[in-house]
């Protein structure tokens, strides 16, 4: 079912992945989750890149984009306190779901734009991020409070952490509170 403007709600802005994802990397950055220099955004960008264009990307792919071996790509996620590539990878396709997600369409229409089945889905969002699909959209959710819920979930376990703490900005004038 193709949607028009009618069927969405009041204040909704169409967004391409290409501005999620831009998004995404601002938050992470903001945040400092990881160490976010140029290769380390660049191992994120890809791992986008890749979810978006490729079915099933697998980690091999992720570093052969690289010139590297897995272990050398792990190695390098390791050192700038990010998750491992698989879990980067698996992050990238629950994201691309949820910026296909059209308030008021179904996510099953979502799920399908990606190539996921809505009940692998529903568990890979959970299992990534504590939460359940519904939980997210309840609380009005969308790609930033995922990726938030993400990289708490990443932190608290142990596979990734911030490198600085979080200050809240001024949206006037960006000056730290």
């Amino acid at each position: 079912m193709a949607y028009t403007a009618s069927h969405r709600p009041q204040g909704w802005r169409d967004v391409t992945l290409t501005e999620a994802h831009d998004e995404v990397l601002t938050l992470m950055t903001q945040r400092g989750f990881g160490r976010q220099d140029r290769k380390g955004r660049e191992i994120v960008q890809n791992a986008f890149r890749m979810a978006s264009v490729k079915h099933m990307p697998t980690v091999d792919d992720l570093a052969h984009s690289f010139y590297v071996g897995r272990k050398s790509l792990g190695r390098m996620c390791h050192k700038r306190l990010m998750p491992t590539p698989r879990r980067i990878l698996a992050f990238a396709r629950i994201l691309n779901v949820t910026v296909h997600y059209i308030p008021g369409g179904t996510s099953r229409d979502a799920c399908a734009a990606v190539g996921y089945d809505e009940n692998a889905f529903s568990k890979a969002v959970h299992r990534h991020t504590g939460l359940r699909p519904t939980v997210l959209r309840s609380a009005g959710g969308g790609w930033i409070r995922l990726t938030q819920a993400w990289m708490e979930a990443e932190t608290s376990a142990g596979r990734a952490s911030f490198t600085e703490p979080w200050r809240a900005q001024c949206p006037a004038c960006g000056s730290v509170l």
